[in-house]
């Protein structure tokens, strides 16, 4: 009857071979995006500001949803950072609202979505 250790060292010389293939790894930074990923995060970054504070904000939310990659790739950057550092929030202005709410204010109805 064979010995265990004599099965393992046989093992391993047979499998050694295909070990290195089974290393590699491909680094997912190196992989090209074609920009529908990048399309997806403005549109989830950029809703609440681009409809609060339009402008810049609702723009880069309308870039995502036409879902145009090479048009996403072009402004994520620039967008990712704009919308996340948008002044929401409780204490900010408010976004903008009908003249009867008053500055700043919203009014009865909530937000559009």
């Amino acid at each position: 009857m064979p010995s265990p250790f004599r099965f393992a060292v046989l093992f391993a010389l047979l499998v050694a071979p295909f070990g290195p293939a089974c290393n590699e790894t491909t680094d997912v930074a190196t992989i090209p995006s074609d920009g529908t990923l990048e399309c997806s995060d403005l549109v989830t970054a950029c809703h609440d500001a681009g409809e609060a504070l339009h402008g810049r904000y609702d723009e880069c939310h309308e870039i995502g949803h036409a879902n145009d990659g090479e048009a996403c790739l072009e402004v994520y950057e620039e967008c990712m950072e704009l919308c996340a550092n948008a002044p929401l929030g409780e204490g900010g202005a408010g976004g903008e609202a009908p003249h009867e709410a008053g500055a700043g204010g919203q009014a009865e109805g909530g937000a559009h979505h």
